[in-house]
């Protein structure tokens, strides 16, 4: 009988270690099957080469911020959909691009036609709250949607309009009083936005000064856009060079670092941090030289103003220490959070679920696909990534634009298709459109298919609505987006 009982024991034992494992809890759920909470943490005008976990970028300016993406998934090639805070914003909640949400700029509130990420983390238990730095992201452009508290501390007047310290105290103010629900916290802060005078003095003092591109003189604009010039609204006293501005750009930048990892600590010190869901990213980056565009966003979609950080930790769940190489793009974050923790994701997300790519103990490869990004400004450029492969539309100018304008350059006068390696050209200084005509092609069709699905013509979208109220008109003046 016995030798029957240790037999039974035995079969038992190989059928367990042959016998498919039962179906794991969805990626982004704590081990347990429980709801993580989630902390949204998105940076204004944050470039992703300035964070330390992309290999050419610094390994100094940022340590918050590396130390939170060395502890999860980080992706090497996120770009936004759009490099103005209000659409990039709407394609974040939404998971949608323009085409699905309806802000073309931040001329235009995001209406009802697709539902955001906090409804929908609400609608399955989550508590909901947020802190924004922006001014043009207040609820009453349609950015509150879902949120029980939505608390902004920007200041709409005068230099030091955004101050994240504010915004953390109060952040950490709410996680210590955090309800027992699982609960949704986004926090958006705002210093590396220009004018670069939010950081107190004596941060800025801690960032080298030592600039990495060529000295460059720039006059000063008496607009806030155009090439080659130093916009109106980022004019600082006494000085017109460029690596001065630069310079303060990464002092804003570390300044925000360390306000974030003032808010990581909070979620060390309460006991939270294990079971909160942490993602990282920014609205959109920020010229600094590139292509001849300095210290502005909207204008062109090539890398500096359009790569942004993206990260995911979830301790025990999301792989640590890993980093993605395939391009995605700001849409794919509602998705992602959506389908890693189990909920149904709407038909009018555009963007993929890359929880499979995120998980600590069965990562899935992830499918490569092509993303998308527009100028919300005059031009109307747009870009299509695919792998390696960029190619950058200039359409035919608009008649808005006049021979005496600033924006008359290159870019400007002439239709154009331009294709970049950015694997080996992340700068983009190298059309190769002659050498790789079929790569050309290939791009070519589909962003001209996403062109016709966002409504992207020429004359349907280039002009903002004409009943902006004059407050927000003076929140885009001092930001820079309008003259």
């Amino acid at each position: 009988m016995l030798r029957f009982v240790a037999l039974g024991i035995t079969l038992l034992a190989v059928a367990w270690a042959v016998w498919p494992t039962p179906p794991h809890a969805p990626p982004l759920r704590l081990s347990d099957g429980r709801f993580p909470n989630i902390l949204l943490l998105t940076i204004d005008t944050l470039r992703a080469d300035h964070l330390g976990y992309v290999e050419s970028g610094p390994n100094d300016l940022t340590p918050s911020l590396d130390a939170l993406t060395n502890a999860g998934t980080a992706f090497l090639a996120a770009s936004t959909p759009a490099p103005t805070t209000r659409a990039a914003t709407a394609a974040l909640l939404t998971g949608a691009y323009r085409g699905g949400h309806g802000v073309r700029g931040n001329g235009w509130s995001l209406g009802k036609r697709s539902p955001v990420l906090a409804e929908l983390l609400g609608a399955a238990g989550y508590r909901t709250a947020a802190f924004f730095g922006n001014g043009i992201l207040a609820a009453e452009y349609g950015f509150g949607r879902g949120f029980e508290l939505y608390d902004s501390f920007a200041k709409f007047r005068g230099r030091g309009f955004s101050k994240d310290e504010v915004g953390v105290d109060r952040a950490r103010d709410w996680l210590a009083n955090a309800p027992p629900e699982p609960w949704f916290l986004w926090v958006h802060l705002m210093d590396p936005h220009g004018p670069y005078d939010s950081a107190p003095p004596e941060a800025r003092e801690k960032v080298a000064r030592e600039d990495p591109r060529p000295e460059t003189v720039l006059e000063m604009s008496k607009k806030n856009t155009g090439l080659g010039v130093i916009p109106k609204y980022q004019k600082i006293q006494r000085t017109n060079r460029a690596s001065v501005y630069r310079w303060r750009y990464r002092g804003e930048v570390h300044h925000s670092d360390a306000q974030a990892g003032r808010l990581l600590t909070t979620l060390e010190e309460l006991g939270l941090a294990g079971d909160t869901l942490i993602v990282l990213t920014a609205d959109h980056g920020e010229g600094l030289g590139d292509h001849d565009y300095f210290f502005q966003h909207g204008w062109f979609p090539f890398e500096g103003s359009v790569a942004i950080p993206l990260a995911f930790r979830l301790p025990g769940r999301v792989g640590a220490g890993v980093k993605l190489e395939s391009p995605v793009s700001l849409v794919d974050v509602t998705p992602t959070v959506l389908g890693g923790l189990g909920l149904p994701i709407p038909d009018s997300m555009d963007g993929r679920d890359l929880s499979g790519a995120l998980s600590a103990s069965r990562s899935i490869p992830m499918r490569e696909g092509p993303v998308f990004t527009a100028s919300t400004l005059l031009s109307g450029m747009s870009a299509v990534r695919l792998g390696r492969w960029k190619l950058v539309h200039t359409p035919p100018p608009p008649a808005q634009i006049r021979p005496e304008d600033p924006w008359k350059s290159d870019y400007a006068t002439e239709e154009s298709f331009r294709l970049y390696d950015i694997d080996a050209d992340p700068g983009e200084a190298a059309d190769l459109s002659a050498e790789h005509p079929a790569e050309q092609a290939r791009l070519r069709a589909l962003l001209a298919v996403w062109e016709s699905e966002q409504n992207l013509h020429i004359g349907v979208d280039r002009t903002p609505p004409a009943d902006v109220d004059p407050r927000l008109q003076d929140m885009l003046r001092s930001l820079g987006y309008v003259d």
